[in-house]
């Protein structure tokens, strides 16, 4: 099985190197020397991760791919920003960060050796990471902007945001409930932080003398909320004292 799995390794890697080498022959050709080459041959590891190193890996394969992927990426983004110019790959390369760890930790959290190392922790862990590489990212676009005034607002708006994200994993997570009972007090959690929302905005505006109109439907689509989740909570602690 390692043989043939080296053999297609090989082969792939054949494949790949052909547009490599015509885009080497041509930006020589063209420019004299080489310029947009390098965003090609970094631009080539994103299907070669996704490709060559399933392939290629023996164990922890989905690790493996999923690292790979964003080191690719991250390694264009790098190489775009020296041959293009610019100071925006901290803020590209920390929104790509915060996304991997949202789309790819929980799914790393779960395979071995990290699960096992994790033990019931996985969710916190997720949450950890997610929530860090968000901050960084924040950050990163704070010092990228240069925006008088950009922390203390940014901060006001996503650290609540956050704050709900965790409350909702406690919820879905830690809660001793059963599923409905859980999808009510969520529904609930969303709908008065809504309720909030729509406060703080109208408490901005009095303070900075602006004028923010909130329309009908949004209080109806709230107390909507409120009313399903009160439903749903009570369906599901009706369905616990029947067993």
């Amino acid at each position: 099985m390692k043989i043939e799995s080296t053999k297609v390794g090989n082969i792939l890697a054949a494949v790949f190197a052909v547009p490599i080498l015509i885009c080497l022959v041509v930006n020589l050709a063209v420019s004299g020397s080489l310029t947009w080459f390098y965003i090609v041959l970094a631009a080539m590891l994103i299907p070669a991760s996704v490709i060559v190193v399933p392939v290629m890996a023996q164990k922890d394969r989905m690790i493996l791919t999923m690292g790979a992927l964003v080191v690719s990426v991250l390694v264009l983004l790098a190489v775009c920003s020296r041959r293009l110019g610019g100071d925006w790959f901290y803020v590209a390369a920390s929104a790509v960060v915060f996304g991997a760890s949202v789309c790819f930790g929980p799914f790393i959290a779960c395979r071995r050796p990290v699960s096992e190392y994790l033990g019931d922790q996985k969710g916190i862990a997720v949450m950890k990471v997610c929530t860090a590489a968000f901050f960084v990212m924040m950050v990163c676009i704070g010092f990228y902007v240069k925006t008088p005034g950009y922390f203390p607002k940014a901060f006001t708006i996503s650290v609540p945001l956050v704050l709900l994200a965790w409350i909702l994993f406690w919820i879905i997570r830690y809660l001793p409930a059963n599923a409905v009972f859980k999808a009510g007090a969520c529904l609930a959690m969303l709908s008065l932080a809504a309720v909030i929302a729509i406060k703080a905005v109208g408490l901005y505006a009095i303070i900075n003398n602006e004028v923010i109109s909130c329309s009908r439907l949004s209080n109806v689509s709230i107390l909507t909320g409120f009313v399903i989740s009160v439903i749903l909570m009570g369906i599901g602690s009706g369905s616990v004292r029947h067993e």
